[in-house]
């Protein structure tokens, strides 16, 4: 296995191609950071809530510009092989069909088309290249959105649940705060992992656990415990078997628990269930009555609301599990196309001497069971972690540049 303290970034030696990617290399990575600190900033920032601004057409192009940008200059400086040209056209062609079975209002257009742009765009950058710009960008999202709220009057959203008060400091729900953290979390434990910055990493880590604490959010705050479990692992382990094994039983995991809360058989009153959807905050019944009430299809739906008719709730009841949301929502054919993507994540992760990825990508994978954060791009960065597939090993170089 590679030195853990090194991190290697792909580069095709033989390929001149390569001379133009590495120069606009640096232009890349600060358009991604852009592109996902506005889809955050615009869009989850309660001083834009209720504007017209954001269900009009100049927010959508802006969200759309910055893969647009990125997707046309891997177009003309990277190449692309016949491979690749068929698995896009083919990827391209499900997604169009979705979204015809959709229709309009979906929010199909904004937090899904990017994600095959920016992945078809990001094919040929390492990983920890595209989580230094999500970092970046969500980091300038998050300390923008609380400076507004403690500056400019902010609105802040309160929720108290359990006893528990949970604050959102300027986002639209507090769950949005967990995210972010969450997020910002696993990318800072797996540059500790790295040994990079130490010092700074666990000052950054103990300030983004305060702001986890802060927003109470449960789904959050398991997929942090999952991400730490998951760097104690990889840190301990050095068995790619094992390592396999691992990411491929967290899949199946978390399908079988999706799977579960789908079932009649969470409708008992047993007292695991009662308090585990207690805890869950209703998450286990929403999931069965959505599965319940909407068919499954090959190609997708507009998915309807259950809310206060179906269950006798006065808000608006929300289907967290991401994989089931996708299941209902963009259809079969997509879901399996996406657990395939998750095997391969965990598969090419390891056996390209990168395991460290795992302490993001299992920590997505347990995510998703219980929100539809999962399925978010400008949150879920191993969405976009295409070069894993898409980069042969030969072309794993052994320079080594410091994540700044």
């Amino acid at each position: 296995m590679n030195n853990q303290n090194t991190v290697s970034h792909f580069v095709d030696h033989g390929s001149t191609n390569n001379v133009n990617n590495l120069k606009f290399f640096k232009l890349r990575k600060v358009i991604l950071s852009i592109g996902i600190f506005y889809s955050i900033f615009f869009n989850y920032n309660n001083l834009f809530v209720g504007s017209n601004f954001l269900d009009g057409k100049l927010n959508l192009v802006l969200i759309f510009l910055f893969p647009m940008i990125l997707f046309i200059v891997s177009m003309l400086f990277d190449g692309i092989s016949i491979y690749e040209i068929i698995f896009f056209l083919l990827l391209f062609s499900i997604c169009i069909i979705i979204g015809i079975n959709l229709g309009s209002g979906s929010g199909f257009l904004g937090t899904f088309i990017p994600i095959p742009m920016y992945f078809f765009a990001l094919r040929k950058i390492h990983p920890m290249d595209i989580m230094v710009s999500f970092e970046r960008g969500i980091c300038a999202a998050l300390i923008l959105t609380i400076f507004t709220y403690f500056m400019v009057d902010g609105i802040q959203v309160v929720i108290q649940d359990r006893g528990l008060t949970k604050q959102s400091l300027g986002f639209t729900l507090p769950n949005v705060l967990g995210t972010v953290s969450f997020s910002l979390i696993s990318i800072n434990l797996t540059k500790l992992f790295l040994n990079k910055n130490k010092k700074n990493n666990i000052i950054i880590l103990l300030f983004l656990f305060f702001l986890l604490f802060k927003s109470g959010a449960i789904s959050a705050w398991i997929a942090t415990v999952t991400a730490l479990v998951i760097a104690l692992v990889v840190h301990s382990i050095y068995n790619k078997k094992i390592l396999n094994i691992i990411g491929v039983l967290s899949i199946i995991f978390s399908l079988s628990v999706t799977l579960w809360f789908t079932s009649s058989t969470i409708l008992s009153t047993s007292s695991f269930s009662n308090r585990l959807n207690e805890i869950l905050n209703g998450r286990i019944f929403f999931s069965y009555y959505y599965m319940l009430l909407t068919p499954i299809k090959m190609f997708g739906q507009a998915i309807n609301n259950v809310g206060a008719y179906q269950l006798g709730y006065s808000i608006r009841v929300n289907l967290d599990s991401n994989y089931l949301y996708w299941l209902l929502k963009y259809g079969v054919l997509f879901s399996i196309l996406f657990i395939i993507y998750l095997v391969l994540l965990v598969t090419k992760s390891v056996n390209k001497d990168m395991p460290y990825l795992l302490i993001p990508i299992i920590s997505f994978i347990i995510y998703g069971i219980v929100e539809a954060g999962q399925g978010l791009y400008y949150f879920n960065f191993t969405l976009l972690f295409s070069s894993l597939i898409f980069m042969n090993g030969n072309y794993v170089a052994n320079r080594i540049e410091e994540i700044k």
